[in-house]
């Protein structure tokens, strides 16, 4: 009798089934990341608060890029120094090496 090995034995059951998608909700707090799984009740209840977050997230972005922009052209500064970032920032804060 031979033994099948686990390969083929993966291979005959293909990929997982999963059984998402998970509502969750991820912030950081303290500089760590901390996630919240909603059930659909909850989503249901805080979706138009969410939307609105990614909303908001958006155009603080855009406001960011347009005020580095600004100070950029005003000052002088090239394209490649108005990109740069300090590493790790969700702000856009410039960085100075």
């Amino acid at each position: 009798m031979r033994m099948a090995s686990r390969s083929r034995l993966m291979r005959a059951r293909g990929p997982p089934t999963l059984h998402g998608p998970y509502p969750q909700w991820t912030r950081k707090v303290d500089g760590k990341t901390v996630t919240k799984l909603f059930t659909p009740e909850q989503l249901g209840r805080y979706g138009d608060a969410f939307d609105n977050d990614r909303k908001l997230r958006g155009l603080v972005a855009q406001l960011e890029t347009l005020s580095i922009d600004t100070i950029s052209d005003a000052e002088g500064w090239n394209h490649q120094e108005r990109t740069r970032r300090r590493p790790g920032s969700a702000t856009g804060a410039l960085w100075q090496p």
